[in-house]
């Protein structure tokens, strides 16, 4: 899959009648930031009134079907969900922390939705990591003012009932169905999109999406 990456550098400079004026975020600042994050549980909403829900935008990829087999009904495909909210708890004055704009903090050590698959055939979890490498190096990028952004890619194996009546030119429409075990109450999914992103969608020799 390719991804088209913006470089952020965390640095801000200006200059005024030939004086420069740079300020960069330090190895102290983003610690101490790091630490205030720490301080806080992951296992709290990320919310100051806790009976308010969190709205969770989901962009979706379609990055590639790997296999469709028509006896079993099983889908597998490699997609990758981006995850959107706000957080009221993790945010922060720039000029306190170096003008830091972006903080990256490890998904072990933050809230993220659980975010289960309904008609996954095997493991239901959207969250496959291989090993505690992956899970530790997998973050959940903030920005001062609190906005959250979360990116994982993962295989799935979806069942999706197979119409053969007009095989070899058979037409298939699968759902992918997202979930949470969270009350509705507590978390609300909102696509961002009316259908998955395909721009970036590898083509498949037997199928076309």
């Amino acid at each position: 899959m390719l991804f088209k990456l913006k470089l952020l550098f965390v640095c801000a400079g200006s200059i005024i009648y030939l004086f420069s004026f740079s300020v960069c975020a330090t190895f102290d600042d983003v610690t101490n930031l790091e630490q205030r994050f720490k301080n806080i549980s992951p296992n709290i909403r990320p919310r100051v009134n806790q009976t308010d829900f969190v709205e969770i935008t989901v962009l979706m990829t379609l990055a590639s079907i790997k296999d469709y087999d028509e006896v079993s009904g099983t889908l597998t495909v490699v997609a990758t969900y981006v995850l959107y909210w706000h957080d009221e708890l993790r945010n922060w004055n720039q000029s306190d922390y170096g003008n830091l704009p972006i903080m990256r903090t490890p998904i072990i050590e933050t809230w993220i939705p659980k975010i289960l698959i309904r008609n996954m055939v095997s493991k239901r979890s959207v969250f496959l990591f291989d090993n505690d490498v992956d899970t530790r190096t997998t973050f959940v990028r903030y920005n001062s003012s609190g906005q959250a952004k979360f990116m994982v890619e993962s295989l799935h194996e979806c069942s999706c009932s197979a119409e053969v009546m007009y095989f070899p030119f058979d037409i298939h429409a699968c759902a992918i169905e997202l979930l949470t075990v969270e009350q509705s109450n507590e978390i609300r999914f909102r696509p961002l999109l009316k259908e998955i992103y395909m721009a970036y969608t590898q083509s498949n020799a037997e199928w076309s999406v």
